[in-house]
């Protein structure tokens, strides 16, 4: 299942330019004059990306999961995620863990291809959007844990090199205090990958219109 994280990448070059190259090629500023240019047309563009990024990773987990099934089988499926570490506090088993993840890397995915969709929007530069996406996604994995600050370790807890690990993610004793509130490490993942959706959505809009007219 963690083949998702590598096929994110492929994600990030095609949605890289939805945006950029309209501008890049100068047409930004002709497709706000038609009769759907300012809400449909670009609305089209962010659902047909959402589209390409839940079946590119559907497509390409099934195959890596078909292969892996095919040369050693499903043994052990059924079996309590407690075999690879005892603490997990959660009832489950390897296959819900395999089917969880993949969820959690569909909404990781959906979040950056969105979040990129707002920056193509944006800067009006595909190679900037690419430079960005893939920042995102391996320099993280260089972010050392502070011997100090508890609130930098909860924020490089939910960059998506770490996040999308959700084996790792059960056995990790990080939890988030919002008020009298206690959110696991795996409901903090799911709302603030949400929320940046959400607002990524919001955005790419209004960022894709004032671009255009700030290009004419």
């Amino acid at each position: 299942i963690n083949i998702g994280f590598y096929l994110v990448f492929v994600i990030i070059i095609c949605v890289s330019p939805v945006f950029a190259s309209e501008y890049e090629s100068g047409a930004a500023a002709l497709l706000l004059t038609t009769k759907f240019g300012k809400n449909r047309l670009i609305y089209t563009k962010i659902l047909a990306s959402v589209i390409f990024t839940v079946g590119y990773l559907t497509l390409g987990n099934l195959l890596a999961v078909a292969t892996i099934g095919l040369l050693l089988g499903f043994h052990g499926a059924d079996l309590p995620v407690q075999l690879w570490n005892s603490v997990i506090p959660y009832s489950m088993n390897a296959a819900q863990v395999c089917l969880l993840t993949f969820v959690i890397i569909l909404l990781i995915s959906i979040t950056i291809a969105l979040f990129l969709l707002c920056c193509s929007a944006g800067l009006r530069s595909s190679l900037a959007v690419l430079v960005i996406g893939v920042t995102i996604m391996i320099a993280p994995a260089f972010f050392p844990m502070s011997k100090e600050s508890g609130l930098w370790n909860h924020l490089n807890y939910l960059f998506p090199v770490r996040a999308i690990d959700v084996k790792e993610m059960l056995g990790s004793f990080v939890s988030y205090t919002v008020g009298n509130f206690v959110i696991s490490y795996l409901a903090m993942v799911v709302i603030v990958y949400t929320a940046v959706s959400a607002a990524a959505l919001a955005f790419t809009r209004k960022g894709f219109v004032r671009g255009s007219l700030r290009g004419k």
